[in-house]
């Protein structure tokens, strides 16, 4: 009788995510050049560029409303729908299907603001709030990406990268700047009033207070200061899309961040993630990347706090840190809370490692890797990725938010992968 093969450790699982003098996975393709050379990727051929219509992806109120129109039709770029909605406030972009709801709902936000704006009592308020000049002090919390220009590409990066955004956990060892802890109490005495303000009025309207639209975070800023200096009593409530006040996949943090003060929040974060033994130049990166909006960050730190008992988790918050667009950012926190829904429901994680993407272990050797993604063709950074030799494991998961092409489907079974698509 044969001797059934010995059961991966854990230790082993986490070896299998490092570089020896490195701290990160090699990339994809270095491993995979060496290792199939070109004529690997001879059959089959890679796919073009995706473009497809919008009504076959979202309902009709999503696509054209009072004021706004979305695009018939909708391309796919790494990974992604990108929707263009053309709206009477202005030009949007929805990166991404769940994004889509947030984004509508933004313009009917607009909407509402400028109408607002434009009455005889929302004029007297503004004289008012004159004599109450706004502390410069408030665009630490409400102004997260004004002064932040990206590094360029999107969420293929995020499959097979060495070393990139190493340098900023380097760099916040020895950054003098004090921490979320230690900033919070000077700021909350200047701008507790206002915030709270600001809040209120985002919820009235059902959107994200630390929304990364920048055209919507302007004008919350202009209205919730009249509101606040200028005595402005207006209710601004208006009805929500369906979907679209849903930050996080979770209750908790869609109330906290409308209740509960910036700085808490900030601090809860904290202490959540030096809770999880994260180490604090890594805590320090993670708060000081500005992709990451405050919502954004609550959001990873409850999905985090749901793999409890998980090994790994501090990988994922310096994986976090490197994000380098809003799409990354929202990839990074949203696959977390896939893998975190994954371990809840009866296949528990017991590794999670970042080489890139984020990739969960369980204790008998399975790969469960987790990507929010909207469509996902047959292209070569998935082909590298589907036959990465570090990602050996038995089962082979990955959940998948959306849907595999065909090609890509055929491609991925006969890689050994199951994909659970619509996760």
């Amino acid at each position: 009788m044969r001797d059934e093969p010995a059961r991966p450790t854990i230790e082993a699982a986490r070896r299998a995510f490092r570089v020896p003098g490195r701290g990160a996975v090699l990339a994809a393709g270095v491993v995979l050049g060496a290792t199939f050379g070109t004529a690997a990727w001879a059959q089959p051929a890679f796919e073009p560029p995706a473009v497809v219509a919008a009504a076959t992806l979202a309902p009709s109120n999503l696509l054209m409303g009072p004021g706004f129109t979305v695009d018939s039709q909708v391309p796919v770029e790494t990974f992604l729908y990108r929707f263009t909605i053309r709206a009477n406030v202005g030009l949007f972009e929805a990166h991404g299907l769940a994004v889509l709801p947030i984004r509508v709902q933004e313009v009917k936000a607009l909407q509402k603001l400028q109408e607002t704006s434009g009455t005889a009592e929302f004029a007297q308020a503004v004289e008012q709030a004159g004599a109450r000049p706004i502390m410069s002090a408030v665009n630490m919390l409400t102004h997260p990406v004004d002064t932040i220009t990206g590094l360029p590409g999107g969420i293929e990066r995020m499959f097979g990268r060495v070393g990139l955004g190493l340098e900023r956990i380097d760099s916040a060892v020895s950054n003098p700047d004090q921490s979320a802890i230690e900033q919070t109490g000077k700021t909350l005495a200047v701008v507790l009033g206002y915030e709270s303000e600001r809040r209120k009025l985002a919820k009235e309207l059902g959107v994200d207070p630390y929304t990364a639209n920048a055209v919507l975070r302007k004008k919350l800023d202009d209205v919730a200061w009249v509101r606040f200096a200028g005595r402005l009593g207006v209710n601004l409530a208006i009805s929500a899309v369906p979907g679209s006040i849903i930050i996080s996949s979770t209750s908790w943090v869609n109330t906290a961040v409308y209740d509960t003060p910036a700085g808490d929040l900030m601090v809860m974060n904290e202490k959540k993630l030096q809770a999880m033994g994260v180490p604090d130049a890594t805590v320090k990166a993670f708060t000081a990347n500005q992709w990451l909006t405050l919502s954004l960050k609550t959001a990873l730190v409850e999905a985090l706090d749901r793999l409890a008992g998980v090994s790994g988790r501090e990988d994922v918050v310096a994986f976090a840190s490197r994000a380098a667009s809003d799409d990354e950012a929202r990839f990074v926190v949203t696959s977390t809370e896939l893998l975190a829904r994954y371990h809840q429901g009866g296949t528990p994680i017991a590794l999670v490692g970042a080489p890139g993407p984020i990739v969960g272990r369980t204790s008998t050797g399975g790969v469960v890797v987790p990507a929010s993604l909207d469509y996902v063709a047959w292209i070569r950074p998935m082909a590298i990725f589907a036959k990465r030799p570090d990602l050996q494991g038995n089962p082979r998961i990955a959940l998948l938010a959306g849907k595999l092409s065909p090609v890509a489907k055929q491609q991925f079974a006969a890689a050994g992968w199951t994909v659970q698509e619509g996760f």
